[in-house]
């Protein structure tokens, strides 16, 4: 059976029916495993109740909650909460934690996992710095996208110290939950639009940049600072370039298709010709593309409005972090996230301190961003960088790709099927691609009639098929995964 996931939310005015309550959802949920949240001080009583029911991970958070199709903002009022997703037919979904002191030798991280590298398990993370000292998570994130490289990621860091594998609390580090045999589509809502061309750099001193395109910084950005200011609302933010594979590969990049992840700027110095970027040194280097960004209420809502169209008709559940400053202090009202990515989502996680997602070929500590990490679903390609991102990411599983059209009846007719097998066959990516909205990836896969189904594994095609036939489509699906 498929593995499904559920949200949960339960509200009380005392510990003792918080706990009686949450019991009561598990009871009826029957979750193989279990991520929960709470912004309840008595966080072990939370605790013993998931681990009672199953493998668990959790945490407190004070920052506030989301679940059960509503979002909760600030500490607890009259009554405390538990937000939790509850997976369901897991039987391949591990727990894990890693202390914050240290990071495990390479080799050990697949089997933190319980997963080789090939398998590329998602993960679902919940991170904490311990009460009185620093965590590296860029770094522990680094090291885990060393070891697993097609795993996606998504998580958030809660805002307390505490964190629970099953019933045993820890000071600080990493909990999460490795899914095998299944796929995750990741979002990651960073809330910043580009304006202005890109700019490469040629002198950093490490996160200060000196020179850009081969002038001084004040020189260079003097005109696009003055266009910011005349033409762009929000705040001026910097997004440096993450390499893909095609870049790695020495493929052309088109200008819209580059990914930024978007920084802070700290500080521009027009005398001393320096820009300050809040970016770990190893980003920020010579020969990295930068652009200007900005982030405002608008610019997000716009960005959550083209993730929901990517999504759907994608049903499942999932992980969703929204940074503390999001919310009604961006949007000046309630629920604004969760209505836009859809009410057949089902949605639970919190607002955290740093929230961890995927951009480009890396995974990052984001701030004032989104993050979302969702079960399987059919994911709809915008275009060719993203098509190539995709076969990258999936490692050895079989990748099935829908080219269609919205005026091709039998596209419409065989997309229920489609749909179909994604629940049936977790194990599988499905893809889709509008031949019409990108033309790019349907004319570089040689596509000529609607609908063509084409099958994938290790990045080369395996198998092609056209024509709306739904026995050969089940068949290929059961055959070359």
């Amino acid at each position: 059976m498929a593995l499904r996931i559920k949200s949960l939310a339960v509200a009380a005015p005392s510990i003792e029916q918080l706990c009686t309550k949450f019991a009561a959802k598990l009871q009826e949920a029957k979750p193989d495993a279990l991520l929960w949240l709470t912004d309840s001080q008595q966080t072990a009583a939370v605790a013993k109740v998931a681990s009672r029911a199953c493998a668990s991970i959790g945490a407190r958070t004070d920052a506030g909650l989301i679940g059960g199709g509503s979002e909760y903002y600030g500490p607890p009022g009259a009554e405390a909460r538990v937000s939790a997703l509850a997976i369901q037919n897991a039987g391949a979904v591990t727990p894990f934690y890693s202390p914050p002191e240290g990071l495990p030798e390479l080799d050990d991280w697949a089997s933190l996992a319980s997963a080789p590298p090939e398998q590329a398990p998602p993960l679902f993370l919940l991170a904490a710095p311990p009460a009185n000292a620093a965590f590296d998570l860029e770094g522990w994130l680094a090291r885990m996208d060393s070891a697993l490289p097609w795993s996606r990621k998504v998580g958030g860091v809660v805002c307390s110290d505490r964190l629970f594998l099953n019933d045993q609390a820890t000071d600080g580090g990493v909990v999460g939950l490795a899914f095998r045999d299944c796929d995750m589509q990741a979002v990651v809502s960073q809330g910043a639009a580009p304006f202005g061309r890109s700019m490469v750099i040629t002198r950093a001193d490490g996160n200060v940049v000196r020179e850009l395109d081969g002038g001084p910084v004040h020189e260079v950005l003097d005109p696009v600072l003055q266009d910011f200011m005349l033409d762009e609302p929000g705040n001026l933010m910097v997004g440096v370039e993450v390499p893909t594979a095609a870049a790695a590969e020495g493929g052309p990049v088109v200008e819209e298709d580059r990914p930024y992840v978007v920084r802070q700027l700290l500080g521009f110095d027009r005398d001393a010709s320096a820009l300050a970027i809040g970016a770990a040194p190893d980003l920020v280097r010579e020969g990295v593309r930068i652009r200007l960004h900005a982030f405002s209420a608008s610019n997000a809502r716009n960005e959550l409005a083209n993730a929901a169209e990517r999504l759907d008709g994608t049903t499942g559940g999932g992980l969703m972090v929204p940074c503390v400053g999001r919310g009604p202090a961006l949007y000046g009202a309630d629920g604004v996230e969760s209505e836009a990515l859809g009410p057949s989502l089902e949605l639970a996680g919190f607002f955290a301190n740093g929230e961890i997602g995927p951009v480009g070929g890396r995974t990052f500590v984001h701030t004032f961003s989104t993050s979302v990490g969702l079960r399987g679903g059919v994911k709809q390609l915008k275009t060719k960088a993203e098509f190539d991102a995709e076969l990258a990411a999936a490692g050895g599983k079989l990748v099935v790709v829908d080219f269609t059209a919205t005026w091709c009846g039998p596209c419409q007719m065989i997309a229920p099927l489609f749909a179909e097998l994604s629940e049936k066959n977790p194990d599988v990516v499905f893809v889709k691609v509008d031949v019409d909205e990108n033309q790019e990836t349907a004319a570089a896969c040689g596509i000529n009639c609607m609908p063509t189904f084409q099958f994938y594994k290790n990045g080369a095609k395996a198998f092609e098929m056209q024509g709306a036939d739904p026995n050969q489509l089940t068949a290929k699906v059961a055959a070359l995964k």
